[in-house]
């Protein structure tokens, strides 16, 4: 929850990160998520007993679809199987006015 919010309830909404994904949910919508983010219930939507059954087929789709993105993104493009380092040098490079 901290990176989807970008701080932690403690340290109260001023503080946390303005770039966080919750800020980049309009107020309003909601986002399909699972279980590990039912700390948010005013930005997201999970499978609950009471939804029909067309619904939650729906969200299972739009969870698989999403599952099977980053799986491609991790597997075929090899994306997100390992952690980006850029090179110092070109960063230097690029911090200079």
């Amino acid at each position: 929850m901290t990176v989807f919010r970008g701080g932690t309830v403690e340290e109260g909404k001023e503080k946390w990160d303005r770039e966080a994904i919750y800020w980049q949910i309009p107020d309003g919508s909601l986002i399909i998520t699972d279980s590990g983010y039912k700390g948010e219930p005013t930005k997201i939507m999970m499978v609950t007993d009471e939804m029909s059954k067309e619904m939650k087929d729906y969200m299972g789709r739009a969870k698989a679809r999403q599952e099977s993105f980053n799986g491609r993104l991790k597997g075929t493009f090899n994306i997100l199987g390992h952690r980006f380092r850029h090179n110092q040098r070109t960063a230097e490079k690029t911090m200079v006015l």
